[in-house]
């Protein structure tokens, strides 16, 4: 549906059931995430230069700012989680 892809599985108690079970698969999902985020983060740079005309400017630049903290903080840890995959 759209491109979704819906599984169903019994969870034990405590335990939480995982669709990525080999690492290839696992490196490629946080390689898709990442390619969101690095798509996400110029946009976000962008609408943060074009928002100097409105009235709540400070405003919108500091929500800005800390999104991009945030989107650059999961790129590195995204990074880091590829890194110790490869290794194992």
């Amino acid at each position: 549906m759209g491109g979704w892809q819906y599984f169903r599985t019994l969870a034990g108690e405590g335990e939480v059931p995982e669709i990525y079970f080999d690492l290839d698969s696992k490196i490629q999902k946080y390689r898709r995430l990442l390619a969101y985020l690095t798509i996400f983060l110029p946009i976000m740079i962008i609408f943060s230069s074009r928002s100097s005309e409105s009235p709540g400017y400070p405003i919108i630049q500091m929500v800005y700012a800390v999104l991009v903290i945030i989107c650059v903080f999961a790129m590195v840890k995204i990074l880091g989680r590829i890194g110790k995959l490869k290794h194992l």
